[in-house]
């Protein structure tokens, strides 16, 4: 009875059996074990490339989230020269060339931050601690606890999920029960 003979061959890391006789075929349990090294070596694999799209993903939003910050930066900057302006300041040439520049970059990171899909949002009517930081508080009694009156930074989405909250200021209660006062004791 011919018996068939395996031949090792080497596919990078992973070692194959090769049967060479082709009247018989190979015992099953050799190929069995054959099956479950490679489901093992694949299920490796994955569980790399899940990793390094991890470390990419997480890279890559530090990586838009700087942009944003700048971008903001920059935006912030304009305004404040615009504020001054209203007001009278004359500014020398130079700092009108800076603004002018400042104007082109921002236009050219968000075009930047729109081709990779991220896109700006503003607060709601509410605050929603998902999509918002508190960044100050404000007492004021026509308006509902939780408001939000004013945003002071956009947030940012991508790949449906915050990449970076919007910062806002909200109403915090104006009713004053008195729960939080502390009881004053009599004069004796």
């Amino acid at each position: 009875m011919n018996n068939p003979t395996p031949v090792t061959a080497s596919a990078g890391e992973t070692e194959l059996h090769v049967w060479t006789t082709s009247d018989k075929r190979p015992p099953l349990a050799a190929i069995e074990d054959d099956i479950v090294r490679l489901l093992r070596e694949l299920s490796a694999a994955r569980l790399d490339v899940e990793d390094s799209e991890r470390s990419g993903n997480q890279a890559q939003k530090r990586l838009l989230v700087g942009i944003a910050d700048a971008l903001d930066s920059m935006q912030r900057a304009i305004r404040q020269v615009e504020l001054k302006q209203k007001e009278g300041v004359l500014f020398e040439p130079v700092v009108k060339t800076c603004v002018s520049n400042f104007r082109t970059a921002t236009k050219q990171l968000t075009r930047l931050l729109t081709e990779h899909q991220v896109t700006e949002f503003r607060a709601g009517a509410t605050f929603d601690p998902h999509q918002h930081r508190v960044l100050e508080t404000r007492r004021d009694s026509s308006l509902a606890d939780g408001a939000v009156v004013e945003t002071t930074l956009p947030g940012y989405r991508w790949k449906g999920e915050i990449l970076r909250p919007a910062q806002v200021i909200v109403v915090e209660s104006s009713a004053d029960d008195g729960a939080d006062e502390v009881p004053q004791s009599a004069p004796a």
